[in-house]
């Protein structure tokens, strides 16, 4: 990835995967297997962001393994350089307005690679013992104490099969990772994305396993609705879920 592109995608990644106000999270551009890229014809770029609005239609997501496509609704923004992950979020004056001042925005839909679960003890690791499947990783979340869930349920989504699950921080919990607010370790990936849900937080995370590999590989896709805040959720899950069902992976087996 070249420098502009490392640099935006870095940017997009503190912006929406950010907890506020904390410094759990540390990010960088992920590895992505290449895959051919369609132009999405966004509108110029939010000031002073690497933001756009993508165009209402089908697009692909750039560079997603396995190969992503979608319809977009009107009002989304997108983030055209990413590169190997899709990151999408409704066009609102709230999210607007954050973006712009450098914070995170308020709800967002993220698709992400080969994510794994985070420590419990607040380390930069993973939590060991968790297998790569998506019932492993749904199944250490749905136990992780500090969490309230509601799921897990079986799901297929675009040609793929997971495991899906609605997470937020239990009212009474007050573990802390280096003695600040109530917060408890979620995801993890080595050098891309250590985070974690705070009060307030709500998610939705679904796993889907990608079929087809060669003998000894495995990968997984996750999608994460979030919202900051409990008002802005069921609309936002209701938005967000009619976006992803319209999402088709390409499952043909990789080449050689």
């Amino acid at each position: 990835m070249n420098a502009p592109l490392a640099a935006a995608a870095l940017a997009l990644v503190l912006t929406l995967l950010g907890c506020a106000g904390t410094d759990h999270n540390q990010t960088s551009a992920p590895n992505a297997v290449p895959s051919e890229q369609e132009s999405t014809s966004p509108t110029p770029s939010l000031d002073g962001t690497p933001f756009s609005v993508i165009a209402a239609g089908t697009q692909s997501a750039p560079s997603f393994w396995p190969p992503l496509t979608f319809t977009a609704p009107d009002g989304w923004l997108t983030e055209p350089a990413a590169d190997g992950f899709l990151s999408l979020m409704p066009d609102t004056a709230e999210n607007r307005e954050r973006i712009q001042g450098g914070g995170p925005p308020v709800t967002f839909l993220n698709v992400l690679p080969n994510i794994g679960v985070a420590a419990e003890d607040c380390g930069e690791s993973a939590a060991p013992g968790v297998g790569p499947a998506a019932g492993d990783i749904v199944g250490a979340l749905a136990t992780r104490a500090g969490l309230s869930t509601s799921g897990p349920v079986a799901v297929t989504i675009g040609g793929l099969s997971g495991q899906q699950i609605d997470v937020s921080i239990a009212s009474d919990w007050t573990g802390n990772c280096s003695g600040g607010g109530p917060f408890v370790p979620l995801v993890y990936s080595p050098g891309f994305i250590s985070w974690g849900a705070e009060p307030g937080e709500q998610f939705r995370i679904i796993v889907l396993d990608v079929a087809g590999l060669p003998s000894g590989m495995y990968a997984t896709v996750m999608i994460v609705i979030y919202s900051a805040e409990a008002a802005a959720w069921n609309d936002h899950l209701s938005a967000s879920t009619a976006v992803v069902e319209t999402f088709e992976f390409d499952t043909s087996p990789p080449g050689p």
